[in-house]
């Protein structure tokens, strides 16, 4: 189910932010990933995650990602390597 269809987001607030490949939702501690069905999520897919990310917490902040994967996608998994060793962002990852 997409994030935005469930009761759980009725009651939250976040900002829906729609890239090219897929769609993500801000949160105050968290952030929800949706890739599109077929992408393959890619280091050029990443930074421009990164840099949108900073853009709207800033730089050091703890933040949790949530991968809502209701599509068929693949991704290069050395990726999540370089993200949690990204000084601007401390993460966990809940998939």
């Amino acid at each position: 189910m997409h994030f935005e269809n469930s009761d759980f987001s009725k009651t939250l607030n976040y900002k829906k932010v729609v890239l090219n490949f897929g769609v993500y939702y801000l949160l105050d501690d968290f952030f929800i990933m949706e890739v599109n069905d077929g992408e393959h999520f890619n280091w050029d897919k990443l930074n421009t995650l990164l840099d949108s990310l900073r853009d709207y917490y800033g730089n050091h902040k703890t933040l949790a990602y949530i991968a809502n994967r209701v599509n068929s996608y693949s991704i290069d998994p050395v990726l999540w390597s370089y993200f949690d060793k990204d000084d601007s962002l401390n993460s966990s990852f809940y998939c």
